[in-house]
């Protein structure tokens, strides 16, 4: 019994010991600026040195697609105000969807 206890409790850290490595060694390569945007369930990273949060704002789903040159969808909603530019920081693979899909792993507000 005392056994199992010592090999869970090395098990457990080896786990959180290379999650702590993963999201230390977060390759600066794999960064995006832009700016976010929440529409209904979505959340999306804009690229667009022209973004405009009022115009968009207007636009349908389906429309915001159509009128931005570069748009992902995140996996994940950051806790982020609507509209602000931030950096993001993801992983591959990126799902070639339309909009392409993004693995976040850090998002900082700029």
């Amino acid at each position: 019994m005392k056994r199992a206890l010592i090999l869970l409790f090395i098990i457990v850290l080896l786990v959180i010991g290379t999650r702590v490595l993963n999201y230390l060694s977060i390759d600066d390569d794999l960064t995006m600026d832009g700016y976010i945007f929440n529409k209904k369930s979505a959340t999306y990273l804009i690229i667009d040195d022209d973004f405009n949060l009022e115009e968009a704002e207007q636009l349908s789903s389906r429309d915001l697609l159509f009128n931005y040159r570069e748009i992902y969808s995140l996996n994940k909603s950051p806790n982020i105000r609507n509209g602000s530019r931030v950096k993001i920081w993801y992983d591959y693979p990126i799902a070639e969807t339309h909009p392409a899909k993004l693995k976040v792993l850090k998002v900082e507000v700029l």
